[in-house]
């Protein structure tokens, strides 16, 4: 994770290094939190209609 930053620094033009990495650290911690929870909705709907 370290090294992506430093990855993504040198492609961002410096008057948006900042916004740039933030916005890259964002999109990653959203899709560390959605990431699982796609995973696992085939398994509910095939619980669901099971159940039903």
């Amino acid at each position: 994770m370290f090294s992506m930053g430093g990855l993504a620094a040198m492609f961002y033009p410096t008057s948006g290094r900042s916004s740039g990495v933030a916005w890259m650290y964002g999109v990653g911690r959203i899709g560390g939190i959605l990431g699982p929870i796609a995973g696992d909705s085939p398994g509910v709907i095939a619980t669901d209609a099971k159940a039903g």
